[in-house]
């Protein structure tokens, strides 16, 4: 066996960088009613290892505890203004007592984080690709072992892929960006950050060669494993909260190499490092939303796909809205197939799709809105003139889809649709328009809007057009000033009740 898939011990790590003994960790513990709330990032782990790398990194660290959450270890991690971080553990597994899904659901809902990031280690899956001590972090998480028992058979219902959300995408991309692994000799070891990594999670731990081959045929460009990976995405997926999984390779899948105390640790310290390297700038984070419960929002732009961290809008006006006839655009279908992220597959089974269908959507298209969009394509061809716009709002109004947004966006005409939805929809369709247009803010996030908004406040279109108008230049003059903008120039040719609106 080569060197690189079995080595006995690993490098020694940097000084000031060796985790604490738990004996080391603090007694006393802050009243909870003096913990400032909301934090910034949240860091969930599951063995004592994790949970000592990433304490390491807190400044002015101290315990705090609530009944709700039991203990829970506050710090910051940054520089200039550091982050303020809550750090907790885990039991091992997503839907055990005390696993990921449940720890994740009621930590988010208190501490109102901005992120979820689940650090630790993991198994490996490619040997040829990566080394113990490499860092993964998840760009798409894989769910691999849905399965239904039927009639004393298995049967795979088709793994979920999932993209990270959209904000945290971006962050990935230079997750490595001038990191230097931490340790006491630099050229001991070479550590790599895969930051476009395919990750799986499952109820199983898998150390058996049989099944990491299995794994390997099945998922070729999966590069790693873990039981708590699923469990973070659920819960932050239905709490629409920003998350990614940050783990080292301690071992891998087929049972060889690594998977000892020391080789845990060191994956952990790895990957702990890389997440303080991605906090290490607070001023990525200013823009980004603490949670905020549902009920607590009125309306905001619609999601792009996968990307739970963006609310989606729900119509707060009582209005006898009415369907359109006939049946949806291809455009339409593509406007649905950008928004729907990962409620296509329950969408398609309200559609009267079977699984093995939409396995094969699934698998033959790699671009992720395409896996929705050739199955609406293919709904519209089979249906024929039953494909309407009412079997459609029909399915996305179901209660296992639960997307009333886009069916208010898609298949209600115009005039009946709430002021609220129009407000909005002007907004984004300025900003589709025109802003592209300004090279210089090719990065300009989605507006969000609330209750607080003043284009709510009206009881007319025209004025409503207009407040939101005025609403939206002011977001554009408070975004980062590179280039400073004190105005745009918005063709209102489409909005004539908005061409005696000043730009300003």
């Amino acid at each position: 066996m080569s060197a690189r898939s079995i080595e006995d011990k690993p490098p020694s790590l940097a000084e000031g960088f060796t985790p604490p003994k738990p004996r080391n960790l603090p007694r006393d513990r802050t009243p909870w009613g003096d913990v400032k709330l909301p934090i910034d990032i949240m860091l969930l782990t599951v063995k004592d290892c994790e949970f000592l790398s990433c304490y390491k990194l807190l400044k002015n660290s101290f315990k705090s505890y609530t009944l709700a959450l039991g203990d829970v270890y506050f710090g910051g991690i940054g520089k200039d203004e550091p982050l303020k971080v809550a750090l907790m553990k885990c039991q091992e597994g997503s839907n055990t007592t005390g696993g990921s899904t449940i720890v994740v659901k009621n930590a988010v809902t208190i501490l109102k984080p901005k992120a979820v990031f689940a650090v630790g280690c993991c198994s490996g899956l490619q040997r040829c690709e990566t080394r113990l001590g490499d860092v993964v972090v998840c760009s798409k998480m894989t769910q691999y072992a849905s399965r239904i028992v039927q009639s004393g058979e298995v049967q795979s219902t088709g793994a979920t892929r999932v993209p990270v959300s959209r904000n945290m995408l971006q962050l990935i991309k230079d997750a490595a960006a001038g990191w230097n692994p931490p340790l006491r000799d630099p050229s001991s070891r070479e550590i790599e950050v895969h930051c476009d990594a395919e990750y799986l999670s499952g109820p199983e731990f898998v150390c058996d060669k049989q099944k990491y081959d299995e794994l390997i045929r099945l998922y070729p460009d999966a590069k790693a494993i873990d039981r708590e990976g699923e469990g973070v995405y659920v819960a932050a997926y239905d709490l629409k909260m920003e998350w990614v999984v940050v783990k080292g390779i301690s071992g891998y899948a087929d049972g060889t190499g690594g998977i000892t105390d020391e080789w845990k640790t060191f994956a952990s310290v790895m990957a702990a490092s890389v997440v303080e390297n991605m906090l290490y700038g607070s001023v990525v984070f200013q823009s980004w939303p603490h949670y905020k419960e549902s009920s607590d929002l009125s309306a905001s732009v619609p999601a792009s796909a996968g990307s739970p961290g963006i609310e989606r809008p729900e119509v707060i006006t009582a209005m006898d809205n009415k369907v359109k006839n006939g049946k949806p655009s291809d455009e339409e279908l593509e406007t649905i197939s950008r928004n729907i992220g990962v409620d296509w597959k329950p969408l398609g089974r309200r559609l009267k799709f079977k699984e093995p269908e939409l396995d094969a959507f699934d698998e033959n298209h790699k671009e992720f809105t395409e896996k929705p969009f050739q199955m609406l394509l293919h709904w519209k061809r089979r249906e024929g003139e039953k494909a309407t716009y009412l079997v459609l709002h029909d399915a996305l109004c179901h209660d296992l889809v639960t997307r009333k947004d886009l069916a208010n966006e898609i298949c209600f005409t115009l005039s009946k649709k709430p002021h609220t939805y129009i407000y909005w929809k002007i907004i984004n369709q300025c900003l589709r328009e025109r802003i592209p247009q300004l090279k210089k803010l090719h990065s300009l996030p989605d507006i969000y809007l609330d209750h607080q908004f003043p284009g709510f406040q009206y009881s007319t279109v025209e004025q409503g057009e207009k407040q939101s108008l005025k609403a939206l230049h002011l977001y554009v003059e408070t975004l980062e000033k590179t280039p400073p903008l004190t105005r745009i120039d918005l063709d209102l040719t489409h909005y004539p009740s908005l061409s005696s609106c000043p730009a300003s």
